[in-house]
């Protein structure tokens, strides 16, 4: 962090801080100019924007209110100490927790991560696959083909499918399958 601030000339002041928003990192330019996370008070961000995209990739999942860090007798949250008074409910709770996904993280089975990755994105490779290929059916002039009461209604609609000179190849594959307009 202090080559960014070398780079840019400097150092934050004091009292100023950064935003806690991993992609971005802006240092405050005037006191009090960021905003906190209004549950935990613990993160400031220099937007809304950087708020919301810091909430989806990682802040919710760390997220809870500063009263279950710490009670009004400066005691662990529920008092539910684990071994060595170190458990969920003492002070050290949120570190303890972080720690303990980070520690499962370090222990999970490289290979079964991996496929389940692969899996993941196979499923988006798919996904986007199907999306596609319902971008490429023919668009009508009021929605997809597929909408099989309205294109009825196009074959017979005067204004539209019998004005003279106009030809619509799909005319033909609606009078097949929903007889001749009368």
């Amino acid at each position: 962090m202090t080559e960014w601030f070398a780079c840019r000339g400097g150092t934050p002041g004091p009292g100023l801080r950064l935003c806690s928003h991993v992609g971005c990192g802006r240092p405050e330019t005037r006191k009090h100019e960021f905003r906190r996370c209004s549950v935990c008070g613990a993160v400031n961000y220099c937007s809304r924007a950087c708020q919301a995209l810091d909430w989806k990739l990682r802040h919710k999942e760390e997220c809870a209110p500063v009263e279950r860090w710490i009670d009004e007798d400066g005691e662990g949250g529920d008092g539910e100490a684990g071994e060595g008074g170190l458990g969920r409910g003492s002070g050290m709770g949120f570190i303890m927790e972080f720690a303990e996904h980070l520690v499962l993280r370090l222990m999970e089975d490289p290979k079964e991560r991996d496929r389940k990755f692969r899996e993941h994105v196979y499923a988006v490779k798919d996904r986007c696959n199907k999306t596609k290929e319902m971008w490429s059916y023919p668009l009508r002039p009021y929605g997809f083909w597929t909408f099989e009461r309205h294109n009825a209604q196009l074959a017979w609609d005067a204004q539209i499918s019998q004005v003279p000179g106009r030809r619509d190849p799909y005319d033909d594959l609606l009078q097949e399958s929903y007889g001749s307009p009368k």
